[in-house]
């Protein structure tokens, strides 16, 4: 329980840092911005993994972290498909897509809300390439529904083309998709058959019974049935280390009737993992609070006109609705990487927030 408590709420002390200490503009410009180096810079890794192929990929693959007798860390798990390698310098491939769709998002804003230059664009380009070639399906899906949600915020000209992209694509999944080879889906992940193989009856099934769909459809359902104000606790079917993942994590599915296996993917749908640890309560305030976070930003880009505060507020509209996406297939606030920049943003976003409302009482004293 203290572990999964510690990697849930470790960098919620950074928004409280950022919202006290009251950084200036020059200091959100140079954060929005350093966000985005990196994210360039692992987009440049990335495509080179890609492109070598082998050295590249294995300078930056995570080892065995040991301690005693206590395995804290593994190996990257899907190091035995070729096509979820190319991972920059990050641990797993939805970790560094998770992170380009972040800083996509603020990139996107950069270019509509600073300036239309051409370096933007060239890193725009590298991030979507590199997101490509990360072959997290969940990323791809955030991103193009976070950068679909920032352009229906500005009413840009073009909007209703996100509306037409999807159609298209469910119009070309019925009559079957020419350019995929759908045999043996899941010994040959090309990045394209990776993302087509979750539209097969094959995927369907695979994670209904043994995947994230056991999750939300039987572990969810259980503790609803058994304790769905509370939940069954901090850690439950969150496995943090191989010593206790057998032991204390699943020691509550035999009394719930869960196979054990198939809820080692509990962790990796947000939401059922909330649900599950903290119940509706703690669920609801999570999500609420969020969606406060969203409102905050949705005022402050109406009426904060200063243009790098308006570049934060339109990248954490996009931000927010991506991070929303993400957790349907993963948790990315028990991970360090996703972490630490959504409660830097969720710290900005208050502080800035609370300077509009002071402008508007103070004009409303003055009056």
């Amino acid at each position: 329980s203290l572990v999964s408590i510690k990697n849930l709420i470790r960098y919620i002390a950074i928004f409280y840092i950022v919202y006290n200490l009251k950084p200036d503009k020059k200091f959100l410009s140079k954060a929005i911005f350093s966000i985005i180096t990196i994210a360039v810079i692992q987009s440049v890794i990335c495509i080179g993994q890609a492109i070598e192929g082998d050295k590249l990929v294995e300078v930056f693959r995570p080892k065995d972290v040991v301690v005693g007798n206590l395995q804290l860390t593994y190996q990257d798990i899907q190091r035995e498909t070729y096509y979820s390698r190319f991972t920059g310098t990050l641990s797993r491939s939805n970790h560094l897509g998770n992170y380009l769709t972040f800083a996509l998002c603020f990139l996107i804003a950069v270019y509509f809300k600073i300036g239309k230059n051409s370096k933007y664009l060239i890193a725009i380009a590298l991030i979507i390439i590199a997101l490509f070639f990360s072959s997290s399906r969940i990323s791809w899906i955030s991103a193009f529904i976070g950068i679909g949600a920032i352009h229906f915020i500005i009413r840009h000209r073009f909007r209703l083309f996100y509306l037409i992209l999807p159609l298209l694509f469910i119009l070309m999944m019925a009559r079957g998709n020419p350019f995929v080879k759908t045999d043996n889906l899941s010994e040959h992940f090309s990045i394209l058959n990776r993302f087509y193989h979750i539209f097969t009856v094959e995927y369907i099934d695979l994670v209904k019974y043994t995947g994230r769909g056991y999750a939300l459809l039987y572990a969810m359902p259980k503790v609803l049935t058994t304790s769905p104000i509370f939940g069954l606790g901090p850690g439950s079917f969150i496995p943090m280390t191989g010593h206790i993942m057998e032991s204390e994590v699943f020691d509550k599915a035999d009394d719930l009737e869960l196979e054990r296996k198939s809820l080692t993917y509990v962790h990796d749908v947000g939401y059922a993992a909330l649900f599950i640890q903290v119940g509706l309560i703690g669920a609801f305030v999570f999500i609420l609070m969020f969606i406060h976070f969203f409102k905050m930003a949705k005022r402050t880009l109406k009426f904060i006109k200063d243009p790098i505060v308006q570049t934060l507020s339109l990248g954490s509209l996009g931000f927010f609705v991506a991070v929303g996406i993400q957790n349907l297939a993963t948790f990315n606030f028990m991970y360090r990487n996703e972490s630490l920049i959504i409660w830097t943003v969720c710290g900005f976003i208050a502080l800035f927030s609370k300077t509009y409302r002071k402008k508007i009482s103070g004009s409303i004293s003055e009056k």
